[in-house]
């Protein structure tokens, strides 16, 4: 995840397929607190919200 973060912050986005139906691995809060951290408030803040707002509503 760094690692793309590092090449394009704005393409890097948290999803999940909740209800996590046909998912090899529920959805778990963890998944969310692995990324807040691996980055710092700001670019938790943009993977998990501002970049996915931005791809389906537009900057």
């Amino acid at each position: 995840m760094t690692s793309i973060y590092q090449t394009n912050a704005e393409a890097l986005m948290f999803g999940t397929d909740l209800p996590s139906t046909r998912a090899k691995r529920p959805f778990e809060y963890g998944d969310v607190e692995l990324i807040q951290q691996l980055f710092d408030e700001k670019a938790a803040d943009q993977i998990l919200y501002k970049n996915g707002c931005n791809w389906y509503f537009g900057k």
